[in-house]
């Protein structure tokens, strides 16, 4: 399993080693844990594994996994396979990782933190953590400067600190800070907090803060007395987590095949529209014998293949809509063949329909690949306002692979280059989807 061309196993691996936390300086089924809370979080972004739900917006450093050391290293590895493709799920949707390094006595309600209601995440007792606390004493201008204000001490001093609002575990919900409503997040964030369970101290400023971090998901000081307990990851992943399920991916079968993939193959043209025409060459052929090729490809790998056209027919544009809009595929893939007066323009282009980024992420490795294979001219990807595009609601391309009337292009035609199209197009496909050709 690849993203961006990474390994899912790295990718998943260097984004634990990104936790606020000493990850080695724990029992190694907390890790496991971690790791499969993790690997959850991040499988959203893996085009083939049937939980896909956009493109990862990071960026991919493996800086911190290279300089790790050996031993650091074969435990992590150790962790991983130990729960290789073991994903959590709340109603069918993995879950992400959140975590607090000791809730202090009970995890909170999301909505008490992150103002909205997440399934999974709903208070929990924790008997197995410290209730540990500290004093600060807080200096009253630095607080004030942090949120914009200014003290005026005759007669604001008691006004510091009112209206608190808290949940059944003791967390702030929200406060009014010398005038202002904030959240007890924001109160962490400006005061440099530990946690939002704090409490206030007479008319002085000195805050008694209860356990450390949000209050959300596993609590790290309980995870731990429950590993120290003999409980495994998934008990502590179980304690910490409502309405949760295990599923475990095979990781080797999301890399190797298109099973679970639709895609829709357009031939254009056909019939009495016979496209563009020079000499023997006439695109409404050309483009069937490239989208048979490709389906055949395809459908090997496992995809559902659908073909608008499998023999020299008249097919409408609304007819080719109406199979992609009830197929609904993941993607379609027009195929055409271009022209243009002049003879020295040559080369392939790919149309998308404006704002369609996965269609942009498409076009880009089909172009790669296309003039990788025939070392022809990449004219790049152009937005096009075309029926098929626009009355479609799956992403989908029109690929234009060469200029029929170029004299470079139309050198190249020949039965052995238009199957190289058709498998130049397949690759990028199985890279789109991040599965080994």
């Amino acid at each position: 399993m690849k993203i961006m061309g990474v390994s899912f196993k790295d990718f998943v691996l260097s984004n634990v080693l990104k936790i606020d936390i000493d990850i080695f300086d724990m029992p190694f089924e907390v890790l496991k844990a971690l790791i499969v809370l993790k690997r959850s979080e991040l499988v959203v972004h893996v085009k083939n594994s049937g939980y896909y739900k956009r493109e990862f917006s990071g960026e991919i450093n493996l800086d911190n996994l290279k300089k790790l050391e050996d031993t650091k290293k074969e435990l992590l590895d150790r962790a991983y396979d130990e729960t290789q493709g073991i994903i959590v799920v709340n109603n069918a949707e993995p879950v992400s990782l959140y975590f607090t390094k000791c809730c202090g006595g009970g995890t909170a309600n999301s909505e008490s933190i992150l103002g909205y209601k997440v399934n999974y995440l709903r208070k929990v007792l924790c008997r197995r953590c410290s209730e540990r606390c500290e004093e600060i004493k807080i200096d009253c201008e630095k607080m004030a400067n942090a949120i914009g204000c200014r003290i005026k001490y005759k007669d604001q001093i008691r006004e510091i600190i009112r209206d608190v609002s808290r949940d059944d575990t003791g967390r702030i919900r929200k406060l009014n800070l010398l005038g202002k409503e904030i959240t007890g997040d924001k109160l962490m964030e400006i005061l440099g907090l530990k946690s939002n369970r704090v409490y206030f101290k007479e008319d002085s400023i000195v805050l008694k803060v209860v356990g450390e971090g949000i209050g959300l998901g596993v609590c790290i000081e309980g995870a731990c007395s429950m590993a120290n307990e003999n409980k495994d990851f998934k008990d502590i992943i179980e304690y910490y987590y409502t309405g949760i399920e295990f599923v475990k991916l095979d990781e080797d079968k999301i890399v190797n095949t298109l099973e679970g993939r639709k895609i829709v193959i357009d031939a254009g043209h056909g019939g009495r529209d016979f496209g563009n025409v020079n000499g023997d060459f006439i695109e409404k052929d050309i483009n069937l014998k490239i989208a048979l090729r490709l389906y055949e490809l395809l459908s090997n790998k496992g995809a559902e293949c659908i073909l608008t056209r499998c023999i020299d027919e008249d097919i409408t544009l609304s007819d080719r809509v109406k199979i992609i809009n009830r197929k609904r595929p993941d993607i379609f893939i027009s195929i055409h063949q271009n022209s243009f007066p002049q003879e020295s323009v040559n080369g392939i282009e790919v149309y998308c329909f404006k704002d369609d980024i996965d269609a942009v992420t498409l076009s880009k490795k089909i172009l790669d690949r296309v003039t990788e294979e025939l070392k022809i001219k990449n004219r790049g990807i152009r937005e096009g306002d075309y029926y098929i595009l626009r009355e479609s609601k799956s992403t989908g391309v029109i690929v234009e692979c060469m200029y029929i009337t170029g004299n470079i292009d139309s050198r190249l035609i020949c039965e052995e280059n238009i199957y190289k199209i058709a498998e130049a197009i397949y690759r990028a496909v199985c890279e789109y989807f991040e599965v080994i050709v």
